[in-house]
């Protein structure tokens, strides 16, 4: 004979309101989850004040801000009065244009990345190559400068290696400042294609990268 008491079963309305009351904690906490998730994204792709105040012309007033400290730049570098220095200046004033340009260009790309962050591995690739075949064509301007500087027909490996242990070795000589700087001129397009490509890849990879990431 079983003395053991008989467990009380808890009514059938009383279990539906515990379930009830289990699934609501758990809706609310999902639906906190997806909130906070978002907040962050938010905060995280926020405009800073800059962009916020000025808005769309924003990437305007920078440019021109970096157009007058080039120009105040260029005019602190003739009271050295140094012909590279005087060179340098050269270049910044006759090409201040393209400057202003560039400096627009590279603006408004990071403007529309910040306004538009889920397209920023589209857009952003464009600017950079833009960028930095810019600063190939400064780094050909350089070249003539130094070619004005030193004999005409300096070469890398004499600028390099004069006077060193290197002189009369396969490293002496080489391409010239003037080819170099024309080699540079001649194939910008080629330089920013091999830019992009490789922007490109890398943003493609870190979005690949990015997305395994969040499913792990």
């Amino acid at each position: 004979m079983n003395l053991m008491p008989a467990k009380k079963k808890k009514p059938k309305k009383l279990r539906k309101q515990v379930k009830d009351v289990k699934e609501e904690i758990v809706d609310l906490s999902k639906k906190a989850e997806k909130h906070g998730k978002h907040i962050g994204k938010k905060h995280k792709h926020k405009l800073g004040w800059w962009y916020r105040t000025f808005g769309i012309i924003a990437p305007i007033l920078s440019s021109i801000l970096t157009l007058i400290v080039l120009m105040i730049l260029a005019k602190c570098l003739t009271f050295f009065n140094d012909f590279f220095m005087d060179q340098v200046s050269y270049v910044i004033n006759s090409n201040i244009h393209w400057f202003f340009i560039v400096s627009l260009i590279a603006n408004y790309g990071k403007y529309l990345s910040e306004i538009h962050p889920k397209l920023a591995w589209i857009i952003s690739p464009i600017f950079k190559s833009i960028g930095l075949t810019f600063i190939a064509w400064l780094f050909a301007r350089f070249f003539i400068m130094l070619n004005a500087l030193f004999e005409e027909g300096t070469a890398f490996g004499d600028f390099l290696f004069h006077g060193s242990q290197f002189v009369g070795s396969p490293l002496e000589g080489g391409i010239t400042f003037f080819e170099a700087s024309t080699l540079i001129d001649n194939n910008l397009a080629i330089i920013f294609l091999i830019f992009l490509v490789i922007f490109y890849c890398l943003s493609i990879l870190g979005k690949g990268l990015d997305r395994i990431l969040h499913k792990t």
